[in-house]
């Protein structure tokens, strides 16, 4: 894997069977996702919805990172449709297993920070499984701080995990 060639870009929905073939793919690569690849349910009419109410809010985002037309990496940023809570945008990320410590989530995340000047966010938020020390070690790079920890959230193979909050309160110009 010499040349890490790939782009980052905003989901279209031409990437829905992509990105449901990718999610599938993950979960069964990682036990450190909400989900198993015999929970996937997602259908591409459910995908296509999805791309198309991100595309048109100010507030959500979805970035994929592409190599050779296969996609690599995902982020996603969804804030409630509530006024009281839309200022809060809660992240995901994921990248292929054969991509790991690359560098590819520290791209997606400056991507990410790229968009968030333009949204109406004020707090970024996500939960990461105590153990998945890489993950927190990147969170803390950029900023973020445990805000919470929620025990015994994450279940596996009858073993409790527990689950911290962490979050970043975005300084934005201008305010």
């Amino acid at each position: 894997m010499k040349n890490l060639n790939y782009t980052i870009k905003q989901t279209e929905i031409k990437d829905a069977n992509a990105i449901i073939d990718y999610l599938y793919t993950i979960a069964g690569e990682s036990n450190t996702i909400t989900f198993s690849q015999s929970e996937m349910t997602l259908t591409v009419e459910k995908e296509i919805e999805f791309i198309k109410t991100t595309i048109n809010s100010k507030n959500n985002l979805m970035l994929i990172a592409k190599q050779n037309n296969e996609i690599i990496s995902l982020l996603t940023v969804f804030s409630s449709s509530k006024p009281r809570l839309s200022h809060v945008g809660e992240i995901g990320i994921s990248v292929l297993k054969k991509y790991w410590n690359k560098g590819i989530a520290s791209n997606m995340f400056n991507e990410m920070f790229k968009w968030v000047e333009n949204s109406n966010l004020s707090k970024l938020s996500l939960r990461v499984r105590e153990d998945n020390i890489y993950a927190i070690k990147l969170y803390k790079k950029y900023g973020f701080e445990q805000e919470g920890l929620l025990k015994n959230d994450f279940l596996l193979n009858n073993k409790y995990y527990n689950n911290i909050i962490m979050e970043k309160i975005l300084n934005k110009k201008g305010e």
